[in-house]
Parts: C-alpha cells; structure tokens; sequence
C-alpha cells in the first residue's frame, strides 16, 4: 500500500499560496485545510442567527 506523506508548510508559504490561490483554505498546524464556499443564503442564515442571539 503506498503511503501519501503529509507536507507540512510555513506560515510564509502558505500566506504566499493563499494569496495566489483561486479558492479559500485555512491554515492549521502546518496544513493546508480546504474550505467550501460559501453562499448568499448561507451568508443570510448567520446573519439571522448572530441577530438572534444578540437579542437574547
């Protein structure tokens, strides 16, 4: 069975990667962690629920 090695990165490369990156990730103990995208209802639904609690 082959094995797939996780590279590891530095901040600094990852930022430069990011930068140039035509989708968004997040950086977390040196890997680089795919990130879906978001939408408008997506966006919408955590509006509602910040406003929410915020009158509780």
């Amino acid at each position: 069975m082959a094995s797939n090695p996780i590279t590891k990165v530095t901040a600094e490369e990852y930022l430069a990667l990011d930068r140039a990156a035509e989708f968004r990730s997040e950086f977390l103990d040196g890997e680089i962690i795919a990130m879906s995208g978001g939408s408008m209802r997506h966006s919408e639904l955590g509006a509602n629920l910040i406003g929410e609690v915020r009158a509780a």
